[in-house]
């Protein structure tokens, strides 16, 4: 290979790497976040969903709009270890599928996430009868930080704040709402 060859090489080795760099900087870095998706325990009031963001240290001109309606997956289980293995066993049996993703561990307990269409299936009901468990539903917020891009956090910001608010009692999910463009 001649000096030429290899000067070519290094060169586009190189550049490569400066490009990832770049793009995984970028790809966290430039996203802004403009709002948050809370879910709640069942049974959340308003008072609490409002008093937990004020002592969050989110600024003060936030809106909050309380028991939203509009999420996709707006109910759950409570289950320990032992009732999450026979419920998926019966689960399996009827064709009902929970995905990985769906399911939170909260202290002792596994939370299943499940979706509208699941929740309103007939085999589903019977199975939870059968094993005893009730269907919850999630007190779902959405926070607005502002329509003003300086009030919206970066992504970084928008993970730690995610991150305190899920060690809060009640709380289940928090998901980030990016602001396109």
């Amino acid at each position: 290979m001649s000096q030429i060859d290899k000067k070519v090489l290094i060169y586009f080795v190189f550049s490569i790497f400066v490009l990832l760099a770049v793009l995984i900087n970028s790809s966290s870095h430039d996203i802004r976040i403009g709002g948050l998706y809370i879910s709640f325990e069942e049974g959340t009031t308003e008072k609490y969903a409002r008093s937990v963001i004020d002592d969050s240290n989110l600024r003060e001109d936030i809106k909050l709009d309380y028991n939203i309606n509009h999420l996709h997956n707006q109910y759950y289980l409570v289950v320990n270890q032992d009732k999450k293995s026979v419920l998926y066993n019966e689960l399996m049996k009827a064709n009902i599928w929970i995905r990985d993703e769906e399911v939170i561990k909260k202290g002792d307990n596994y939370l299943i996430v499940v979706s509208k269409s699941i929740a309103n299936n007939k085999d589903f009901l019977d199975i939870l009868s059968k094993q005893d468990l009730q269907l919850k539903k999630f007190v779902n917020c959405y926070i607005y930080f502002s329509k003003q891009p300086k009030d919206w956090v970066g992504y970084d910001k928008g993970q730690k704040i995610k991150k305190e608010l899920l060690e809060k009692d009640k709380i289940i999910r928090v998901a980030l709402v990016p602001i396109d463009g």
